[in-house]
């Protein structure tokens, strides 16, 4: 098991580590105050620690609340997604609320990924792992990589917080612009929930992400070879759009309002949502509605006032450029939203591909049916029953009708023999049903079934 030891390690250490000569572009700080008031500082990294013991701690600790910062650097002094300089780190938050193991002690939790994972060289052994009060940060420490590595920095997120999603990664805490807690500062949430953050373990481990996609996603090149594809139809974005408000209205309705740990993920969601089918005012005043009606703790009106504004400004660049945005995939959304099967069910839109297929299925057995519930092929052996039955009546043996009829002679004698038992006993009829296994001859049987007080010369009547 990894020794965990934390003496003499604190946040100048770990800043060092993460932020070397390497570094280049602007690394944000962010503290949250009370009813929403934030502050923010962009620095670069040779005025790195002056920033921080100057502005953006307090000489007394206990001032050092809610303080957080971007393990990637940005090419200007604005945190997003679409402004990152340098990939600097992987990292994945590890939240106790989300903990499947029921595993409350921190340091049996890392024992416990040392044994599983990492000396099991499932994933490799983080550069540093940090307590952030309410659950633990690991970071895996990257060669410097540029922007245009993002595909396969985001691959190797999904990865690892996949593998560590039973210890409770965070979905929703992988993107670039992610802002974590700094070492040495307090997770303070009300006057009884108050927890210090600190650096737990810290090693001079350096990854390569080409190494890393090579070794845990095993990826290999691929010659380039230009595919003629069909012309797709287009989906409409808006029908979907409405469905996926009303999948996260009901899906607050199912969990009584109860959305620990979803919130937040939900409101920006939601609100990005509605600024795309909505104008400005309608869609603001529908996200007040939302946050005050389907939370059993709704955020305050300073912070929903900061996620609309938000919301707004993302929904724009969407429409000006498509691939930006909250472009959600529905298993990415059960997955963040941890949306049960038995929930997917009276859902819409965000439902998983199976279940979609099935519904689309269903769909296509009803449209092939007609009002009597019979498909063509139903259709077809019925009419075949009725030429035998017609040339029966008169008089022609089996042997001249089978030359008539243009179908198997194994297919025509089912056919003698059914017509042969429905006329003698209906009961035997059902027990042939089981060995012959004939859609129609089920559609009659459940037609017999369902009109017991019927005489059996009713039951032929779809033969005649």
């Amino acid at each position: 098991m990894k020794k965990i030891n934390n003496n003499n390690l604190n946040y100048i250490e770990f800043m060092k580590k993460i932020f070397d000569n390497t570094t280049d572009g602007y690394i944000s700080f962010v503290q949250f105050k009370n009813k929403g008031i934030r502050k923010v500082y962009n620095t670069l990294n040779k005025n790195i620690l002056d920033t921080i013991q100057n502005k953006v701690l307090s000489n007394n600790y206990f001032d050092n609340t809610n303080i957080f910062f971007t393990p990637n650097t940005f090419f200007i002094p604005k945190r997003s997604s679409n402004t990152v300089r340098q990939f600097r780190c992987l990292y994945v938050d590890l939240d106790d609320h989300f903990n499947d193991k029921g595993i409350e002690n921190k340091n049996e939790v890392i024992f416990q990924i040392y044994d599983d994972l990492i000396n099991n060289h499932i994933i490799p052994e983080p550069t540093a792992i940090i307590d952030s009060g309410r659950g633990l940060h690991l970071y895996w420490k990257v060669k410097d990589a540029p922007y245009g590595a993002l595909k396969t920095w985001s691959k190797l997120e999904e990865f690892l917080c996949k593998k560590l999603k039973p210890y409770g990664s965070d979905k929703a805490a992988t993107d670039p612009a992610r802002l974590l807690r700094l070492p040495d500062t307090i997770n303070y949430k009300s006057s009884d929930k108050v927890f210090p953050c600190s650096v737990l373990t810290l090693n001079d481990n350096i990854y390569d992400m080409i190494d890393l996609r090579k070794n845990l996603l095993h990826y290999t090149y691929k010659k380039f070879v230009k595919k003629q594809t069909k012309s797709k139809k287009t989906n409409n974005l808006f029908k979907m759009y409405v469905n996926r408000i009303s999948d996260l209205e009901l899906l607050c309705r199912m969990r009584s309002f109860d959305m620990i740990g979803y919130r937040n993920t939900i409101i920006h969601y939601y609100g990005y949502l509605q600024y795309l089918i909505n104008d400005e005012t309608t869609a603001t005043n529908n996200i007040d509605n939302f946050n005050q009606l389907y939370f059993n703790t709704p955020l305050k009106d300073s912070e929903i006032n900061c996620i609309s504004t938000c919301c707004k400004n993302i929904a724009k660049k969407h429409i000006k450029d498509s691939e930006s945005g909250y472009n959600y995939k529905s298993e990415t959304l059960i997955d963040i939203l941890e949306i049960s099967d038995s929930e997917q069910i009276n859902l819409k839109s965000i439902i998983s591909n199976e279940l979609k297929t099935k519904r689309r299925n269903e769909k296509q057995r009803k449209q092939r049916r007609d009002k009597n519930g019979l498909t063509k092929k139903d259709k077809n052996k019925i009419n075949k029953i009725k030429q035998i039955k017609f040339l029966m009546k008169k008089g022609l043996s089996n042997k001249y009708i089978l030359k008539i009829i243009n179908f198997s002679k194994t297919l025509f004698y089912r056919y003698i023999k059914l017509i042969n038992i429905i006329k003698t006993n209906v009961s035997n009829h059902i027990t042939y049903i089981k060995v012959i296994h004939m859609n129609t001859l089920t559609l009659i049987t459940n037609i017999y079934n369902t009109k017991q007080s019927t005489n059996h010369t009713k039951l032929l009547t779809i033969l005649n």
